[in-house]
């Protein structure tokens, strides 16, 4: 269950949001989701895959032309000539064939079969588990996932003007394939057990940094998310990189003094209710120091961030981390982010207004 966000409906709003898939948008026009506050998250994502798995069916599923490779009586397509001189040198009653067959058993209905396979298993909701059901029947007529890998598909897969209605049912379909875990792996015994997990630290950082995103657009601040840097720990005293620093965000502006970089750590811990993390604080003034230029030092301007979930009016926290002359070295703000008030305005011109942006963007 999430800490914040207004229940699993709030969850599903944050993973429309940081995604870009929207698969919330005809649901709500047209029915009441009855487990989205009360229910179970795999129920409600469940229920949305197989509504966006049934305007796939309704319009048709997507065939294309698969190569195929079998033994006949008659020449269909291409004769293998090496494989019919290997394998039935002199034979003429069995051909080694190879030819193109138009079907549905391609990756993108694969994905959605194996997908509702797992979700049949794993939503509890009587009514979930019959249209699930009903359209993983459908699925498995068209084609065999038995063998469904996740990794093998989403290298094959490449969407375009022809399979890209599919990309919102594949989008949920994922959040099963990846999601679900077996509870014990040495229990005894045929019965399985799983467990529906979503990384709820990865999904507010990705969630934040959208807002931000959102929020600094046109200011010529650049958001930049997972930013790997091997010019900061280097080895001496040949100075070759010897390890990676990646900040969750960075904010880059560029004005007359050069270049500036802020750090932005998402941390997906109720500081609201609490101190912060020693551990946090340590890392996020390292940030600062490290992307701190000589002018920032000077203007007493190198500082960093923590963005934190939070409801309410919470404040935040400010901390100095000065040397042991009395010199201020660096500022770590510690902002809170209502998701609540957020979800509210995603997508528009308000989401500048939320208190933690507009924190962000003052001067200095």
């Amino acid at each position: 269950m999430p800490k914040v966000a207004d229940g699993n409906l709030g969850v599903l709003h944050m993973l429309e949001y940081a995604s870009g898939f929207r698969a919330l948008e005809p649901l709500e026009s047209e029915r009441s989701l009855a487990v989205a506050k009360r229910g179970r998250l795999p129920d409600l994502i469940g229920l949305l895959l197989a509504d966006a798995t049934r305007l796939l069916v309704r319009d048709g599923l997507l065939s294309d032309y698969v190569t195929r490779e079998e033994t006949l009586t008659t020449l269909r397509g291409r004769l293998r000539v090496d494989d019919q001189v290997r394998r039935r040198f002199l034979q003429v009653d069995r051909l080694e064939c190879r030819f193109d067959e138009h079907e549905t058993d391609i990756v993108e209905n694969r994905l959605l079969a194996a997908a509702l396979a797992i979700a049949r298993r794993v939503c509890v909701d009587d009514g979930v588990r019959r249209s699930v059901g009903r359209y993983h029947s459908i699925l498995s007529e068209a084609c065999d996932a038995s063998s469904f890998d996740l990794g093998v598909a989403e290298g094959e897969l490449v969407y375009h003007r022809r399979n890209e209605h599919y990309r919102t049912a594949h989008e949920l379909g994922k959040l099963f394939l990846r999601a679900f875990a077996v509870s014990d792996l040495y229990a005894p015994g045929s019965s399985g057990s799983f467990a529906f997990l979503l990384d709820m630290n990865l999904l507010f950082e990705q969630f934040v940094t959208q807002l931000l995103r959102d929020a600094l657009a046109g200011s010529g601040v650049t958001v930049r998310a997972q930013f790997r840097d091997r010019t900061i720990i280097l080895q001496e005293p040949l100075l070759r990189p010897y390890a990676g620093i990646v900040p969750d965000i960075l904010l880059e502006s560029r004005n007359a003094t050069g270049r500036r970089r802020v750090p932005v750590d998402a941390k997906y811990k109720r500081y609201d209710e609490g101190k912060l993390d020693p551990a946090d604080v340590y890392q996020t003034f390292f940030y600062a120091y490290a992307y701190a230029r000589p002018l920032d030092r000077d203007r007493d301007q190198v500082r960093a961030y923590i963005l934190y979930p939070a409801t309410g009016g919470n404040a935040g926290t400010r901390l100095v981390v000065r040397q042991e002359s009395g010199a201020t070295s660096a500022r770590i703000i510690a902002l809170p982010v209502d998701i609540d008030a957020a979800l509210k305005v995603v997508g528009t011109p308000a989401v500048r207004d939320l208190p933690f942006a507009r924190a962000l963007c003052q001067p200095g």
